[in-house]
This record gives structure tokens, C-alpha cells and sequence, in this order.
């Protein structure tokens, strides 16, 4: 790039004289120096999702162990496997896709109160946002995380209802 910068130089003295070429890469340019702060940021975030999800996950197990006697009756009044497991999977996923509703919620308000304490210089500060793709994971997250959640308790405790 500094030999073709010479030549310019060479072929239009008046534009070009004194001028030069520096090469930025890419992320630089994209992110400038916040690299490190924004994996820190990723790390921090997919911390919180996972306390989050264990923590509900574990709400999710104390709640059926207490609730063993209403399936023991369901079940004793003609209720299959099938619909218990039903029942349990449907409230698990309304759980699981409020709570990811309320952290999209969270999230928007988030963004608008961090773009408001960041130093204005980041790169590319003003195309930070809730996009359709935030949208896309989380519905997909709380899905399979009441799904998972679902299994789990079957799992664990399946057919031991006395």
C-alpha cells in the first residue's frame, strides 16, 4: 500500500504529495480498543442466563416434589401419563416464555440505560439495540428451557408418585 501510495505521489504531486497509507484491521475498526470489554460483558450475561435457568430449573423440582400428592390423585382419578405430562410441559413452557418475556423487557431497558452511560467514541454505538435476532434466541431459549425443564422433572421422578 506504501508503494502504491508513492506512485500517486509520484504521478500526482500536487493531491497527493506528503500522503500515506494506514492499514486498520477490521475488528479494530469495528470495535476499537472495547474488545476485551465487551467478552468480559458476553461472559457476564451467559453467567446470569445460566443462574437463571438453574435457578428456575431448581424452583421448577421443588415445586413438583410438593405437588406429588395432587399428580398421586390426579392419577388415581383416571389421569394418564400422558396428561400429566402434558399439563406440566404446558405450564413449564408459559413459565419459562414469561420469564423470557420479562427479560426481553429488562433487556430493552438495559440498552437504553447502558447507551446512555457509554462514552460516546465506541464504534458503532448507535446500532446497538434489541434486533430480531435477540428476539429469535430468547424465544428460542425459554422453549427449550421449559422443555428441558419438563423433562427434567419427569426424568427424576417419572412413574414414583405413591
Amino acid at each position: 500500500m506504501n508503494t502504491i501510495a508513492e506512485r500517486l505521489a509520484k504521478d500526482y504531486p500536487d493531491s497527493n504529495a506528503g500522503t500515506g497509507v494506514v492499514l486498520v484491521p477490521l475488528r479494530t475498526q469495528m470495535i476499537g480498543n472495547y474488545q476485551r470489554s465487551l467478552v468480559v460483558l458476553l461472559v457476564a450475561v451467559g453467567f446470569i442466563l445460566l443462574i437463571a435457568c438453574a435457578n428456575v430449573a431448581n424452583l421448577m423440582m421443588a415445586r413438583t416434589a410438593a405437588r406429588d400428592r395432587e399428580i398421586a390423585i390426579r392419577r388415581a382419578m383416571g389421569a394418564g401419563q400422558w396428561r400429566l405430562i402434558r399439563q406440566m410441559l404446558t405450564e413449564s413452557v408459559l413459565l419459562s416464555t414469561s420469564g423470557g418475556l420479562m427479560g426481553l423487557l429488562l433487556a430493552t431497558w438495559g440498552v437504553q440505560l447502558l447507551l446512555g452511560l457509554m462514552p460516546k467514541d465506541i464504534p458503532r454505538l448507535e446500532g446497538v439495540s434489541v434486533d430480531r435476532w435477540a428476539l429469535l434466541f430468547t424465544f428460542v431459549i425459554s422453549i427449550a428451557t421449559g422443555c428441558c425443564l419438563d423433562w427434567r422433572r419427569h426424568g427424576t421422578r417419572g412413574n414414583s408418585v405413591e
